[in-house]
């Protein structure tokens, strides 16, 4: 996943990614404690988003995120990155080399 764009308030789709390393072969996550999703304004020092993500699939290094109500409540375009926690305080934050990029567009109203 390199972009994302989603509607402002809108809850899906997650985000969903798969985790690879510098040579884009996948992350086996099979020993990760948990993973973290984080996402935040690039003219923010405070992220909008520090979360609780998802393994779906350990061995395909398969991640994801479920929106909460706030999430996507202003628009803009925002970085976003996974965390892996591998235990006894050993981190690991994808993608490496930059971001992930996602843009939260306005929507023309309706019940959102």
């Amino acid at each position: 996943v390199a972009r994302i764009v989603i509607k402002k308030d809108d809850l899906k789709p997650n985000v969903v990614a798969t985790l690879t390393d510098y040579s884009g072969t996948a992350v086996d996550l099979s020993t990760a404690s948990s993973v973290r999703f984080i996402m935040k304004s690039p003219s923010s020092s405070t992220a909008k988003v520090d979360a609780v993500g998802v393994i779906t699939s350990a061995a395909s290094g398969l991640v994801g995120y479920a929106w909460s109500d706030g999430d996507t409540d202003t628009a803009g375009v925002y970085e976003g990155e996974f965390e892996v926690d591998w235990g006894s305080s050993v981190y690991q934050t994808f993608p490496a080399e930059d971001y992930i990029e996602i843009e939260v567009v306005a929507d023309l109203g309706g019940s959102a």
